[in-house]
């Protein structure tokens, strides 16, 4: 069997543990993948918008390096507020996953009543309608935010260490709130993005507790992945029914 080609992962300057389901966890995909750390790219720096054109050169300069030294057929970043950067990735780059803020249009056309599909997002005083334009969202998009300084923030600012239970927490009380303000909207929610790449290993339990389909950063680098990658088929028309 030949080797399957690696999904480049361009991830932030960050230091906190990543266990399955992070974006970053080989054991996250069901292929390979090469993770590349961009230097200039601080937290703060892209919740807060406040990159430069040196930090997008960057991230440029190690997607190519990841495609033409690594082999990697497409590319996912590690922050879902790289949202406002992606025309410009997506302009020098191919095959680029710059946020997961991207399958909205999507989920929009799958389920296209009013106020039914919403984000959870890290940061909800950053999420702006930039974000949304960037990816042809729409700005009306329902999003509810984690709480500002709690457990989720903290062990990603590295103050204490990775607290499963208590980021599963936050991660299901700001999807509560997100299923309630949409029905405060006259809605029922029945899909969530999960706008955060430290998100995914809660994804299942949120699927169980809203009852509701879950799109993360790993359902967007599958989608991209597999339309570089695509199956040989041998041809080979089916038998036809005994009897006939």
């Amino acid at each position: 069997m030949n080797q399957l080609p690696p999904l480049g992962i361009i991830q932030l300057n960050t230091r906190f543990a990543r266990p399955a389901g992070d974006i970053s966890n080989p054991a996250s995909w069901p292929f390979p993948i090469r993770v590349g750390v961009v230097a200039e790219a601080t937290p703060k720096a892209i919740l807060e918008g406040g990159w430069s054109e040196d930090t997008v050169l960057a991230f440029v300069k190690e997607g190519r390096r990841l495609i033409e030294e690594e082999g990697c057929v497409a590319l996912v970043t590690s922050c879902g507020f790289l949202a406002t950067m992606h025309p410009l990735l997506a302009s020098h780059l191919p095959s680029i996953g710059s946020s997961a803020l991207l399958q909205l249009p999507i989920m929009k056309a799958l389920y296209p009543v009013p106020n039914s599909v919403g984000v959870i997002c890290f940061k909800a005083r950053c999420l702006s309608l930039k974000h949304f334009a960037c990816v042809g969202a729409s700005p009306q998009t329902p999003f509810t935010g984690l709480r500002e300084n709690g457990v989720f923030s903290r062990v990603l600012n590295c103050e204490i260490p990775y607290d499963h239970d208590g980021m599963l927490q936050e991660v299901l009380e700001a999807g509560r709130e997100l299923q309630e303000l949409c029905r405060s909207k006259g809605g029922e929610l029945r899909a969530v993005l999960l706008e955060c790449t430290n998100m995914p290993p809660f994804s299942a339990a949120v699927a169980r507790e809203l009852n509701v389909a879950v799109y993360d950063i790993l359902t967007l680098g599958k989608m991209i992945y597999s339309a570089a990658v695509k199956e040989e088929y041998e041809f080979r028309l089916p038998s036809p029914p005994r009897g006939m």
